[in-house]
C-alpha cells in the first residue's frame, strides 16, 4: 500500500457518509514488485468500502491493489453500482464468472488495462521489474542485490522508538495527516 490515506479514513468516510453516491481512491500503480518476494496485494480498502458504502452508485478505484475478493465484496455489498473504474488495479482478473457478472452488472465498466490518458490526475505506472533489470544491468550497479539487506530493521521498532521516546505517535491525529495530504 502506497496511500497516505488509510484504509480506517475510508471506513470513517463510509459510516460519516451513508447515503454516498460516488467515491474515488486514486493510488500509485505497480507492474511489478519494488522489493523482490514482495506482492502488493491489499484488499483492505475495497473490504472497507463494501462494509460501509451500500448507496455508492458510481466508484473509481484507480490503482487501487485488489485482487478479485476484494472486487467481489464491492460487487456483493454494493447492488446499485453502475459504473466501476479499475483503471490500474493489476491484481484482479476479469475473467470467467467474475467478469460475466460485471458485465452483467456494471452499465460503465473500466478495465484495469483502459487507457488512461483522460485521467485528470497522475497516472503513471510504476514499472518497477524493468527499473531494477535496466539498473541491475548498467554501468551504476554495484552488485549489490535486496538479498544484501536481509538484516535491515523496521526504524520504527523499539530499537530506534522506545516506549517513552515514542510520544510523536501517540499525539498524531488524523488532521494532523490530512494537513499535509
Amino acid at each position: 500500500m502506497s496511500s497516505s490515506i488509510l484504509s480506517e479514513h475510508v471506513e470513517s468516510i463510509g459510516r460519516s457518509c451513508p447515503m454516498l453516491k460516488s467515491f474515488t481512491f486514486n493510488d500509485r500503480a505497480y507492474m511489478y514488485p519494488l522489493v523482490e518476494g514482495y506482492e502488493a496485494k491489499d484488499d483492505e480498502y475495497a473490504l472497507e468500502i463494501a462494509k460501509t458504502m451500500p448507496n455508492l452508485r458510481h466508484l473509481r478505484l484507480f490503482g487501487d491493489h485488489m485482487t478479485n475478493e476484494g472486487l467481489q465484496a464491492v460487487l456483493d455489498n454494493c447492488p446499485h453500482l453502475e459504473s466501476l473504474d479499475l483503471r490500474k488495479c493489476f491484481n484482479i482478473g476479469l475473467t470467467g464468472d467474475l467478469g460475466k457478472r460485471l458485465s452483467r452488472q456494471i452499465k460503465n465498466l473500466r478495465r484495469p488495462s483502459d487507457s488512461s490518458s483522460d485521467y485528470e490526475w497522475d497516472a503513471e505506472t510504476y514499472d518497477c521489474g524493468s527499473f531494477y533489470d535496466e539498473y541491475s544491468q548498467s554501468e551504476y550497479s554495484d552488485g549489490y542485490s535486496m538479498g544484501d539487506f536481509d538484516d535491515y530493521t523496521d526504524p520504527f521498532s523499539s530499537e530506534y522508538f522506545p516506549d517513552n521516546d515514542a510520544w510523536f505517535f501517540d499525539r498524531l491525529t488524523i488532521s494532523d495527516i490530512t494537513d499535509y495530504i
